[in-house]
């Protein structure tokens, strides 16, 4: 078994945004993807907390409410951090966040 490798998981949180009127979360994967980033993928919350503590629930969705997603990737740190900028360019008002993770098991490089 080898030893875990160091790697940066950066996890995107936003509302169903656009991107040049295409969906946000799609456009990001894609442009991750061209970016060969390790690993993607979009998570559809339920219910969620924005500033200041302001809840919004799933149900409210039909009432105008945005569906919740995040979009998170993980690479190596360097991989990662140059894609970055796009990154923060898609969604220039939205929590990113990044985290230095281990890796156990699986093809990374």
């Amino acid at each position: 078994m080898s030893e875990p490798r160091e790697a940066v998981r950066a996890p995107v949180y936003h509302e169903a945004d656009q991107w040049h009127h295409r969906p946000l979360n799609l456009e990001m994967c894609r442009h991750l993807g061209e970016q060969d980033i390790a690993g993607r993928t979009v998570l559809h919350a339920r219910p969620g907390f924005k500033s200041r503590g302001q809840v919004k629930p799933r149900t409210l969705v039909g009432a105008g409410w945005k569906l919740l997603l995040v979009v998170t990737f993980i690479d190596s740190g360097e991989h990662v951090r140059g894609v970055l900028p796009h990154i923060r360019e898609m969604a220039p008002h939205r929590l990113i966040a990044s985290e230095r993770v281990a890796l156990d098991s699986g093809e990374f490089e």
